[in-house]
């Protein structure tokens, strides 16, 4: 009796995580602009969905219809304690690089607080590569970033709507003047595959008390990938990562004016070494971006740049392993500048539901360049 006991309970357990689940997803649908987080005592249910009208020109030309969604748990296991999975979908093969058409569990790990100064966190999560990490788009969540698209540093490592999630321990620290963060994860991919034994290793330090709304940080990571095979031909011995010796620096300065007007801004380099001495490996980033909130609406201009230390266009003389991360792609040359342009601006519809609306270039200094347009609703429930 008592084992059939506990099955029951079990069972009962499941039963109910799914049918508050998918009540949750059906209140969000019917209902976009109204605010569920549904608490179950231990467990809270959230996410965001993104519906979107793009045009691209001008090769491969497409206008489309394209949808993304985010589900997140958390679970409170203690005070000081929680656990976070999100899931992402999408119905895939669409100009922007949502997830899809089969649903991806991203984020997975455990958070500890310590004292309210100190989080742990074990399992899969963002790489805080840079403060910027934290105004990122990531899948149907635009909700951080006043643009859709990233900025070609961070399109480099995660794609225009994504975020490098890698698989560690991540250690932030505050102190009364500063914050630190540690990383230590399984390099660049977003597997626990980790071929090469090598880890990668990221530290950040930065402060916002040194002027009210002014904050300066600086990062540097590192990660050895270059043993890691890329075999098409049998997945589960591939990577995802970037086959190189991966190496990277960025400096960030963001000052909010007021509760109207905030700037934000990074310089850095990235290296991708292919350990071919006659190649150059390095790429400097630059970010400029404005933000103008008045009530419900907002305005926003960004310039962001990709400039290999080879931009010649000639298709030589730069490392094997060099990221394109243009609208372009892989059609793209590798060893030319890239200027990316984008102007959006946003109206708040109701608390959790915006209309928004943005246009972009991306200009190549070898190559054709990329323009388009793209609107759409961002919901959170």
């Amino acid at each position: 009796m008592k084992l059939n006991t506990k099955r029951n309970m079990k069972s009962n357990i499941k039963n109910n995580i799914r049918k508050y689940s998918a009540m949750g997803l059906c209140l969000a649908f019917l209902f976009p602009g109204v605010s569920y987080s549904m608490d179950m005592g231990a467990l809270k249910v959230g996410g965001t969905f993104m519906g979107v009208l793009n045009t691209m020109t001008p090769s491969n030309e497409r206008s489309q219809f394209d949808f993304a969604t985010n589900l997140d748990f958390e679970f409170q296991l203690d005070d000081n304690i929680k656990g976070i999975v999100q899931i992402q979908s999408g119905p895939g093969k669409g100009s922007l690089g949502f997830v899809g058409p089969a649903a991806e569990v991203t984020d997975i790990n455990i958070e500890y607080t310590h004292e309210s100064d100190t989080t742990i966190t074990l399992g899969s999560y963002d790489l805080p590569f840079g403060k910027g990490v934290a105004y990122l788009t990531n899948n149907g969540d635009a909700f951080q970033s006043p643009f859709l698209m990233n900025s070609l540093t961070y399109s480099a490592l995660a794609g225009p709507v994504g975020t490098l999630n890698t698989l560690g321990i991540n250690v932030h620290k505050e102190f009364s003047m500063f914050e630190t963060t540690l990383s230590v994860t399984n390099g660049t991919g977003e597997d626990a595959i980790n071929h090469g034994k090598e880890f990668l290793y990221l530290l950040s330090v930065g402060s916002d008390k040194l002027l009210p709304g002014l904050y300066i940080g600086a990062s540097y990571t590192q990660s050895d990938d270059s043993k890691d095979p890329k075999n098409e031909a049998k997945p589960d011995e591939s990577t995802n990562g970037f086959q190189s010796n991966f190496k990277g620096w960025i400096v960030d300065a963001n000052y909010d004016v007021n509760d109207t007007l905030t700037f934000r801004s990074h310089v850095g380099m990235i290296t991708y070494g292919d350990g071919d001495s006659a190649t150059d490996d390095d790429v400097m980033v630059l970010k400029l971006e404005s933000k103008y909130q008045l009530s419900k609406y907002f305005v926003a201009v960004r310039y962001s740049s990709w400039m290999p230390k080879d931009d010649n266009g000639n298709g030589s003389g730069m490392s094997s392993k060099l990221a394109t991360p243009g609208l372009a792609g892989d059609t793209g040359l590798s060893d030319t500048s890239i200027s990316r342009i984008q102007v959006g601006g946003g109206y708040e519809l109701q608390e959790n539901l915006v209309a928004r609306a943005e246009v972009f270039i991306d200009k190549y200094k070898k190559g054709d360049d990329y323009k388009g347009i793209v609107l759409f609703l961002n919901g959170r429930f």
